[in-house]
């Protein structure tokens, strides 16, 4: 990208940024070509928006703010030169992607090959992707380079990270909380493999900012918080089950006061213990004795569960 169009796009943002028409949601500056959309609901999924000599990249959008894919199309056409060019699908959760068909009528949108399943057989409202990848995938626009990275199974089997290596941006939905904050839970995540993701996003990016799938920039050292909560909660969980500690007494008991002042503790301590135990619970298989009768007890519940669920 040559420099007057740099310099073109710098301005651009500036005005997207500090001259907005009063309103609830907002296009914030995260770096001189990516911005994010901020909205009414703090918690939200957000949009991202890389901006280019040649053409917008939009990452996302939500139905649950005041932000929505329509709110952004208005406003892109308001304050930039460029249509969008490219939508890309983080991941086939609805809440993330919500509206994008609105800009049908000039991107082409772009996925990892499981999210344009899961979008067709879920009926998922957004956009049905017009090209799909596997592992790696970069868009060129404006003479610039736009890095795809499916990192395999992490928050779900379809989730993608977004990296502006230029400017050294990673877009990062669904990736990792903001500064320290609880995980709401690990019901759709590979623990493991997410852990050797954050350590290896950490060792091999670059990254200046961190641009988070909810809302706000972070740097990129809250990775190393999300790793130390993951991890000790992980072990703590297994500890137990190594134990024979039931689940209903785990969470009765297992507090992790270190993590007491950290963003949604109350709310979701409770959520990530079980949701750790589940993952934990399908992994290992205890020694012959009560606590294996009691992983058995808990199997054959399920499967009585399931049968009976089939039962005309």
């Amino acid at each position: 990208m040559n420099t007057a169009r740099r310099v073109d796009v710098f301005l651009l943002g500036v005005l997207a940024s500090c001259s907005m028409a009063a309103g609830a949601a907002t296009l914030e500056q995260a770096s001189p070509s990516v911005f994010w959309v901020k909205g009414d609901r703090p918690g939200a999924a957000i949009s991202s928006v890389i901006a280019t000599g040649e053409g917008l990249i939009v990452v996302d959008a939500t139905c649950r703010s005041e932000g929505t894919a329509a709110w952004l199309k208005g406003e892109l056409k308001k304050r930039f030169k460029q249509p969008v060019r490219y939508v890309v699908l983080s991941h086939d959760h609805e809440d993330h992607i919500c509206g994008l068909d609105v800009f049908d009528d000039t991107a082409m949108t772009v996925a990892q090959v499981k999210t344009r399943e899961a979008v067709v057989r879920e009926k998922r409202n957004t956009s049905v992707p017009d090209i799909t990848f596997e592992e790696k995938m970069s868009l060129w626009l404006g003479g610039r380079e736009i890095q795809l990275v499916h990192f395999g199974p992490t928050h779900s089997d379809n989730l993608i990270q977004v990296y502006v290596p230029d400017e050294k941006v990673l877009i990062a939905p669904d990736f990792m909380q903001r500064g320290k904050g609880l995980i709401p839970d690990f019901r759709d995540m590979d623990v493991d493999n997410m852990l050797r993701v954050w350590n290896y996003v950490y060792r091999m990016y670059d990254i200046d900012v961190i641009v988070n799938g909810h809302g706000g920039v972070s740097p990129k050292e809250d990775i190393l918080n999300n790793i130390h909560y993951v991890k000790t909660l992980r072990q703590a969980v297994l500890d137990e089950m190594v134990k024979g500690t039931p689940l209903d007494v785990m969470r009765a008991t297992l507090k992790l006061p270190e993590f007491a002042e950290w963003r949604g503790y109350p709310q979701w301590l409770d959520a990530d213990i079980v949701s750790m135990w589940d993952y934990l619970y399908r992994k290992r298989e205890p020694n012959l004795g009560p606590a294996h009768d009691a992983w058995q007890n808990v199997v054959d519940k399920v499967v009585q569960g399931a049968a009976a669920t089939h039962v005309k």
